[in-house]
């Protein structure tokens, strides 16, 4: 059964435009939910700032749910931490600064010109490696709090979004783990925001090989068919919860952001999903019409949507 959604909850939001979420357990095939998912406006109490994220359980609904509640709330605290380091460091060097008297002529202007501009490359770039490291740490730190909690044998796939300003510009950050899957809509082309972690990828399977492992029927070990997760412990040194992470630098050209679980794309393409509702306005429209049109499709699976108008 679908359900029915608070058409209003998500269309006032300040970090985005709006937002539409959907959800079913398609009742059809599944006796039971285990999808979640989490929407956080104002993330962290800053208003340019939000994050989103997809969970999509097997096993059971334990590992998804613990997500749901936690992993956000591990994310902002490491990324709080991060932004507290590097004030600290900042200081340092504005005070070593201080200390040091430059005389500048005009082609040394130039240079220095030169210079910001590759100072302000290399920042975006150490920001894109500080973003991937907290992602990191992120996944790992509630795999383990997973099996502390006592949920070892339950997993979960993840696909996460956080967006914020830095400076002028309005930047996507997106981490994922297992086949649930973002897709940006860039001037109506479809972009990959995440990597399908599946057992039938050759990068995967030989990396599981070299662990020791094996794969059979395009399952890890003969029993999950995704590589990587939260959870799943019982097989852990096969299913790794190291995330694949992703930064864009978001523009006039970028309308929405489709975040689903392997319900979707199991039976959709990601530009078929933008083809279906990118002339469309309203947030949970598009998400209940995406819903819709993967359970025509035959989708045999719980089924979670997350659209975001940017």
């Amino acid at each position: 059964m679908i359900k029915k959604p608070n058409p209003n909850k998500y269309q006032n939001l300040v970090c985005v435009k709006s937002c539409g979420v959907i959800a079913t357990r398609n009742s059809r095939f599944r006796r039971t939910m285990e999808d979640a998912h989490i929407v956080v406006d104002k993330f962290g109490e800053k208003e340019d700032q939000g994050f989103f994220a997809v969970y999509d359980g097997h096993g059971g609904s334990q590992a998804s749910a613990f997500c749901k509640e936690h992993l956000h709330n591990e994310f902002l605290q490491l990324l709080n931490e991060k932004e507290e380091e590097k004030k600290k460091k900042e200081q340092e060097t504005t005070e070593e600064n201080k200390n040091k008297n430059e005389q500048e002529n005009e082609n040394e202007q130039e240079n220095e010109n030169e210079q910001e501009n590759e100072k302000e490359k290399e920042k975006e770039k150490e920001k894109e490696n500080e973003l991937a490291e907290i992602w990191g740490k992120t996944y790992s730190n509630i795999d383990v709090k997973l099996k502390e909690n006592g949920i070892e044998y339950p997993g979960t796939t993840v696909i996460t979004s956080f967006i914020r300003k830095e400076g002028e510009k309005r930047i996507l950050y997106t981490a994922n783990v297992g086949d649930a899957r973002g897709v940006l809509s860039r001037n109506g082309i479809a972009q990959r925001l995440s990597f399908d972690h599946k057992a039938s990828v050759l990068v995967e399977q030989e990396r599981i090989t070299k662990q020791g492992g094996f794969i059979t029927n395009d399952r890890v070990v003969g029993m999950i068919a995704i590589t990587r997760s939260l959870g799943d412990h019982s097989i852990k040194e096969y299913i790794i919860n190291e995330p694949y992470t992703t930064r864009f630098e978001l523009n006039e050209e970028d309308k929405f952001i489709v975040l689903a679980c392997d319900g979707v794309w199991d039976v959709m393409e990601d530009q078929d999903v933008v083809d279906l509702v990118k002339d469309m306005n309203h947030s949970q429209e598009m998400a209940k019409k995406i819903l819709m049109t993967a359970l025509d499709k035959g989708s045999t699976d719980n089924i979670s949507v997350i659209v975001i108008m940017l």
